[in-house]
């Protein structure tokens, strides 16, 4: 499935870890990704985006 996202979110990614969001994600890009996950998870079952915990 292609998800369409802003390319200014990968400096947020951990590296060599896909699509996992490090701890210090602005909490903005962090709300917007989870809206993102909870629509793709209705339509896949599946979840995109990853957070650091």
């Amino acid at each position: 499935m292609l998800v369409d996202y802003p390319l200014e979110w990968e400096k947020y990614f951990l590296r060599g870890k896909g699509r996992v969001f490090s701890k210090d994600t602005p909490k903005d890009v962090v709300e917007k990704a989870k809206m993102q996950n909870e629509l793709i998870y209705k339509r896949t079952g599946k979840i995109f985006f990853k957070f650091e915990e």
